[in-house]
């Protein structure tokens, strides 16, 4: 709790994650504004093995230009050994504030960048980061392609410094112009025309997110399918109530009812193996008698 409040002090306005009143929503309403103002060339960024890379002696000393307390660096290094050399153990309740921190200097370069291209108080580059999951948004106008070569080549430099690997096969530049899309926080990004002729972000779930909470929705229906139908329904609703709660803030309304129906169909899949079961009983019970 000491540490989050001294250092929370030192964080920029474009990071997102595990602070407090910050949240992956305001981030995707950061980057969905961003390209409504014409920043529609983007840098999506993928990090290699990041909460595992950390590199101790550049985190610790980080942390000490704050505090100058012999115990707490070494109550912070006692914890980090756990990993070795490297990491921050994952789970551990000062990892997503460390691991934060690390990346606090890449925060304010892009931040500083910003501010340095303004035109007439119009920003032509803006950068948003939760933990290890990075998007630079930049004009896509001809006269700003500078911006984007600069803008690789800094990161790639800070990136060293700090001894962290680009993903080359995963980052790769959007050109949302030109009808393509990037995928960020569970949403793919695309900017299209609506019915009234104006310009806007379409933000729907990743097919992966999909994927996985119907994975998810079948494991809980088999492994409980012994159950009361208004058990299994108990252990359903929150994974479904968290699910909406997060994507509604995307265009998801055709998703939404794909996995209502796909939880109608598990359902009565799981009624008639019920109802069969219940019959074939009561068949050996007959025939036995």
């Amino acid at each position: 709790m000491i540490l989050e409040t001294v250092l929370e002090a030192d964080f920029c306005q474009n990071n997102y994650g595990y602070r407090p009143n910050k949240s992956p929503h305001h981030a995707l309403a950061e980057v969905r504004r961003s390209i409504l103002r014409g920043m529609t060339t983007v840098i999506d960024v993928d990090l290699t093995a990041y909460f595992d890379n950390v590199k101790h002696h550049i985190l610790l000393k980080q942390v000490s230009r704050r505090f100058q307390d012999d115990k707490i660096m070494r109550l912070l290094k006692s914890m980090l050994k756990s990993t070795g050399k490297k990491g921050v153990p994952q789970g551990g309740p000062l990892s997503p504030l460390l691991s934060n921190l690390y990346l606090t200097r890449i925060d304010w370069m892009f931040e500083k960048a910003r501010i340095q291209t303004q035109e007439n108080g119009y920003d032509e580059i803006n950068y948003h980061r939760w933990a290890d999951d990075i998007v630079i948004l930049i004009n896509s106008h001809q006269s700003k392609e500078w911006i984007v070569a600069k803008a690789k080549k800094r990161l790639k430099e800070e990136l060293n410094n700090l001894h962290v690997t680009l993903n080359q096969e995963k980052t790769h530049e959007a050109y949302l112009d030109k009808q393509e899309s990037f995928s960020y926080l569970g949403f793919n990004f695309r900017k299209t025309v609506g019915r009234n002729g104006k310009s806007f972000v379409l933000m729907i779930p990743k097919k992966n997110a999909q994927i996985k909470v119907r994975k998810k929705i079948k494991e809980t229906i088999m492994n409980n399918r012994f159950l009361s139908m208004k058990d299994i329904i108990k252990f359903i609703n929150p994974i479904l109530t968290g699910w909406v709660n997060y994507y509604r803030v995307g265009h998801s309304s055709k998703v939404f009812s794909n996995i209502r129906d796909y939880v109608e169909k598990c359902i009565r899949r799981l009624l008639v193996f019920t109802m069969l079961q219940s019959r074939v009983s009561l068949l050996i019970k007959f025939l036995k008698l």
